[in-house]
C-alpha cells in the first residue's frame, strides 16, 4: 500500500512496518538508528507519507483530542507543521484549552476557541438525545452545571440517565 502511494516512500518501509508491529526480515530498522536519530526517522517517515498523499490530492488531516498526545507525537506534529505551507495540506487539531501547544507556527496557525455550550444549548441536546419535546424544570440547569457545558459530557450524562432508567420519555415529555 505504501508503494502504491509513491515509490519515493520505499526508504521509509522499515519505520512504517515497525510502527504497525509488522515483522520484516527485508525491511529492518538499522541497529545503529537509536535515540534521537530514531525519533527523527519516525517523524520523517510520518511527514513523508502525509506530504506524498497531499501531493497527489489536497488533504485535510484531522487529529482529535491532542491534549492526550505524548511528547513523541507532539514532536512529530511540530515537524509536520513546518511542512504544511509547502503542500496542499491542512491540519486540524482539537485539544482542550489547558493544553500547551508547542507545534504551532503563528504564521500558519489559526486557533478557533470553542466556548462551552450555554444552558439553552444543553437543554436542546438533552431533548435531542432523549427525543423529548419537554424537560423537567431545572434538569437542563443541573446537567449544564455538572458538565460545564461540554457537549460530549452533556451527551454522556443524557445517555447515562436514560440507560440507568432515571429519565424516560412519556408522550414527548422527559420524566
Amino acid at each position: 500500500a505504501v508503494r502504491a502511494i509513491s515509490p519515493a516512500l520505499e526508504p521509509y518501509l522499515p519505520q512504517y512496518l515497525h510502527l504497525l508491529s509488522i515483522p520484516s526480515e527485508t525491511h529492518r530498522i538499522p541497529a545503529s538508528l537509536q535515540g534521537d536519530a530514531l525519533r527523527r526517522a519516525f517523524e520523517e517517515a510520518f511527514a513523508a507519507i502525509v506530504t506524498e498523499n497531499a501531493r497527489q490530492q489536497p488533504m485535510v488531516l484531522i487529529l482529535e483530542d491532542w491534549h492526550w498526545a505524548d511528547e513523541a507525537s507532539d514532536s512529530t506534529l511540530r515537524h509536520l507543521a513546518g511542512l504544511v505551507p509547502h503542500h496542499p495540506l491542512q491540519v486540524v487539531v482539537s485539544y482542550r484549552p489547558d493544553y500547551e501547544r508547542k507545534w504551532a507556527n503563528p504564521q500558519n496557525n489559526t486557533p478557533l476557541v470553542l466556548q462551552p455550550l450555554g444552558e439553552a444549548e444543553t437543554a436542546a441536546m438533552l431533548r435531542s438525545v432523549w427525543k423529548a419535546e419537554q424537560l423537567p424544570d431545572g434538569l437542563a440547569a443541573q446537567v449544564h452545571t455538572r458538565t460545564g457545558g461540554t457537549a460530549l459530557f452533556n451527551e454522556e450524562v443524557a445517555r447515562g440517565l436514560a440507560d440507568e432508567g432515571k429519565v424516560r420519555v412519556e408522550n414527548g415529555r422527559a420524566v
